[in-house]
């Protein structure tokens, strides 16, 4: 159109910041901790700023729903932004890490129908070129929080019967090895990214070397559990 788009003021952010936590009381305080020092004009940039966040964690968490899923939406705006970074609630909630979740990349809808896509925010990663990211999303999510410890409590007891399915995208992470590949050979990025890069890669390959396993305590619990059931039968 080519005119400029004018932000809201801080008073329409804060006005309806309290109109959505007093419509629905699980959306949190409508308070925001304002910086206290800085000039004037600083410390009301950065209000507003906080505004904004919380206004938009706000809606996201309690609007974000399987029907109607506005979380990747949100992420690709924030990635449009130069070296931006994804708030660490919205990741967690694209990720399915904010409660109990199993099926590792599969679309998570949960009794509450909300949702999470793993795989999604994968390539929106990729897409944007954030490939250390990607890489770390990749580890995050093969080992879940807790470095593994879940995953091995779990792996002998999986029965895809039972529900124990889960979903690895391979391709996609074949995708991305070969992209990173390519960063480092032809891309003009200075070294101290480049060993990033390395270093979560290298993350990234551990982390499947660690799935691998599992799938392989699986596969031998899954044939126990077989030859159990048919001789009780």
């Amino acid at each position: 159109t080519g005119q400029c788009q004018e932000w809201p003021t801080l008073s329409q952010l804060q006005y309806t910041l309290n109109e959505v936590c007093f419509r629905n009381i699980s959306a949190g305080s409508s308070y925001v901790a304002c910086p206290g020092y800085g000039s004037k004009d600083r410390v009301m940039k950065a209000t507003r700023s906080l505004t904004a966040t919380t206004l938009i964690r706000n809606v996201v968490l309690n609007r974000d729903q399987a029907g109607d899923p506005i979380a990747l939406e949100v992420a690709d705006a924030f990635l449009k932004a130069k070296d931006a970074t994804l708030p660490k609630w919205l990741e967690n909630r694209l990720l399915g890490l904010d409660s109990t979740r199993s099926g590792l990349f599969g679309n998570i809808i949960k009794e509450s129908m909300q949702y999470a896509d793993p795989s999604a925010l994968c390539t929106l990663y990729m897409q944007r070129g954030r490939h250390i990211d990607a890489c770390n999303l990749v580890s995050k999510i093969l080992l879940g929080g807790d470095d593994g410890k879940q995953m091995k409590s779990m792996a002998a007891s999986r029965v895809p019967e039972n529900g124990g399915l889960v979903f690895v995208p391979y391709n996609k992470i074949d995708l991305l090895w070969n992209l990173v590949e390519h960063a480092l050979r032809h891309s003009e990025i200075c070294e101290s990214t480049k060993s990033e890069l390395r270093i979560s890669r290298m993350k990234m390959e551990q982390a499947l070397e660690f799935h691998f396993s599992m799938l392989n305590i699986s596969e031998e619990g899954l044939a126990s559990a077989r030859v159990l059931a048919r001789a009780r039968g």
